[in-house]
């Protein structure tokens, strides 16, 4: 069991930010506060709402450019940069 845990974790994105944000941005659902200031600084429209259970979805993950704005206005820390772009994506 305890091999299976180790191989998961080698394969899966770390935190599972990367499968719910974009290549260069995690996304941590449970933080958002659903102030929309990520919508509004997004030059791409990436992202979403979610009124419901407020919060941001991503919504257009490929049209994310890596520009960090959505991450400057973030005042909760639910978005945030990635360590470095996923595989393949790199300049």
């Amino acid at each position: 069991m305890v091999m299976v845990i180790e191989r998961l974790k080698s394969v899966l994105p770390p935190a599972g930010r990367r499968a719910r944000g974009t290549d260069y941005v995690g996304l941590d659902r449970h933080a958002c506060d659903a102030c929309w200031e990520c919508l509004e600084a997004c030059p791409n429209d990436v992202f979403g709402k979610v009124g419901l259970h407020r919060h941001v979805v991503v919504r257009a993950r490929d049209a994310c450019s890596g520009c960090l704005a959505c991450v400057e206005v973030c005042r909760t820390g639910a978005l945030t940069e990635l360590d470095e772009p996923a595989a393949g994506d790199a300049p």
